[in-house]
């Protein structure tokens, strides 16, 4: 072979990031790149007390870095405690549809070994003051049975009664 085709035989490009790239911590990172929108995104993050969380909206060239931005957001928002839901390009009346699915995929994601929905059950419990034997079933490392649900339930309207019956048709789903 020769030695320009031993060169291109060489080259990685694997560095190139594709969606799936958004869940994995990137090796590297320049702090000099994208500072500003950074700095909008973490004021954004930092009102995520006032119960109204951001949606960040990421449009740009191919190659100007927009998934390992993301990446970066996802990092930020666990760091918080927060939650990430990667929502793809969307058009016309398919973004409510696209939000549903975007969540149900990715509360299954696993991210520093822990899907994101059981760290939702073990805070959600945590919150509810649930005893440890519920809360094992709850986020599913024992069987979860009936008694176990109505005891959440239980849990919910004596952490925020008011709550609870503002979610009494669904919570009766769960009976």
């Amino acid at each position: 072979m020769s030695a320009e085709l031993e060169a291109l035989d060489a080259i990685k490009l694997d560095w190139v990031h594709g969606l799936e790239d958004v869940w994995r911590d990137s090796p590297v990172h320049v702090d000099g790149v994208h500072v500003e929108p950074r700095r909008r995104i973490l004021a954004a993050l930092e009102r995520l007390g006032d119960g109204k969380p951001p949606g960040i909206v990421v449009q740009g060239q191919a190659g100007t870095g927009k998934t390992h931005l993301l990446g970066w957001v996802r990092q930020q928002v666990e760091k918080r405690g927060g939650y990430f839901f990667l929502i793809g390009p969307v058009s016309g009346d398919a973004f409510a549809e696209s939000v549903v699915s975007a969540m149900l995929t990715d509360l299954f994601r696993t991210v520093d070994g822990e899907t994101q929905v059981r760290r939702f059950l073990l805070a959600l419990c945590a919150q509810f003051l649930v005893p440890a034997e519920l809360a094992t079933a709850v986020v599913g490392d024992r069987p979860l049975e009936p008694p176990h649900l109505k005891d959440l339930v239980v849990a919910f309207f004596d952490y925020d009664g008011a709550l609870a019956r503002e979610c009494q048709r669904t919570l009766s789903l769960s009976r």
